[in-house]
């Protein structure tokens, strides 16, 4: 996270007081560690190496800001969200792009720990590294970014990112699943959960981002890449040339008989509408469901129609599966935009963005 040093609180440590002094020494530990990117006007920076409320060490830490004032300052300047160390009183517009953040309010905040990236699964932070590397290299940015990864496990990740507005200590970014099985389709409950929190808490130290351009993590990995891996090349997409949007499509399980229902049937007709075989398949599986009391399982499908499902998927260690293998984690690496469809895209660039603006830090000092 970019973190403003505004003049009111360097005025306020100057005499001596003990929460704006506190709070320059939390974030001197932060730049330290590369946790954080710290940022001051150069006067202010010269005022801080100077003032003698601070230790000799801290000072030091400002010192070694102020000698990168110039990089710095140009990254600042490109960067649109960023946290305000400051005293005044909250602008009334809603529309502000920074966090204002008033040492003498949040005096247990710890600003020397980086931002935690919370996401359902550890996998799905280690993944986004990806993305935030390719947003940089698009926007040509050449900076570190930090954070602490969480898992919530599924539902459980509300309760995660309650217990973070709670304690009111770190910032945190939750990045969730849609889980939408369509464009048009209705949000997961697990997003839902928390969107309620959020809205309930409205925490200035918190945030979340949902992927409403695709259904879950798995369906932002292009399809190059899933390609690539060990036999993949012989499923069915890829084996009868399946061109359609899978924005929507279950990647671990595929499109399964079962789920052939009202506006999912509809949505799939129109994606598979060149494909005469899929679409007649699907048209067959929706009478069976939609006449079917009780509605069929997967089991039953495959029992008594031998179709479990209509295209099948790359199972449920699909991401796992990549993250392992070297030849995934540098196609990863080199990802470049006409490798994503335009949902991705879209995907990318935004998540990329949010991530490097809630976690960008520098490079950890040598002492």
């Amino acid at each position: 996270m970019l973190i403003e040093i505004c003049e009111d609180v360097v005025v306020l440590a100057e005499n001596n007081d003990s929460d704006s002094i506190t709070v320059l020494e939390k974030i001197a530990m932060a730049h330290r560690y590369g946790k954080h990117f710290v940022y001051a006007s150069f006067p202010v920076l010269i005022r801080l190496c100077k003032m003698q409320s601070l230790n000799k060490f801290t000072r030091k830490i400002y010192s070694d800001i102020k000698k990168h004032h110039a990089s710095s300052g140009t990254l600042a300047s490109a960067i649109g969200f960023r946290v305000k160390v400051t005293i005044a009183s909250p602008p009334a517009s809603a529309s502000i792009n920074y966090i204002q953040f008033n040492p003498k309010l949040v005096s247990g905040f710890e600003l020397y720990e980086e931002t935690h990236l919370l996401a359902e699964n550890l996998l799905d932070c280690s993944f986004f590294e990806y993305i935030v590397e390719y947003y940089k290299r698009s926007m040509g940015i050449n900076s570190p970014v930090c954070f602490y990864p969480m898992q919530g496990g599924g539902d459980t990740i509300k309760m995660v990112y309650l217990n973070e507005i709670q304690l009111r200590q770190h910032f945190c970014l939750a990045i969730m699943d849609s889980d939408k099985k369509y464009p048009q389709g209705a949000l997961g409950d697990t997003c839902k959960g928390l969107k309620r929190i959020h809205r309930q808490y409205n925490p200035f130290h918190c945030f979340y981002y949902i992927m409403e351009n695709t259904r879950e993590v798995e369906n932002l990995i292009p399809l190059s890449v899933v390609k690539s891996y060990n036999n993949n090349s012989n499923k069915q997409i890829f084996r009868d040339n399946i061109d359609v949007d899978f924005s929507f499509f279950d990647m671990k399980e595929g499109l399964l008989s079962c789920k052939i229902v009202g506006d999912i049937y509809t949505y799939w007709t129109s994606q598979l509408s060149v494909y005469t075989g899929l679409n007649e398949q699907l048209s067959e599986c929706s009478g069976c469901v939609s006449h079917s009391n009780p509605r069929p399982t997967e089991n039953d499908c495959e029992e008594v129609c031998d179709c479990r499902r209509i295209i099948e998927g790359f199972g449920s260690k699909l991401l796992d599966n990549l993250h392992r293998d070297n030849d995934s984690k540098e196609r990863l690496k080199n990802v470049e935009e006409h490798h994503l469809s335009n949902a991705q895209k879209t995907e990318w660039h935004a998540i990329g963005k949010l991530i490097f603006e809630w976690c960008c830090a520098s490079s950890a000092m040598r002492t």
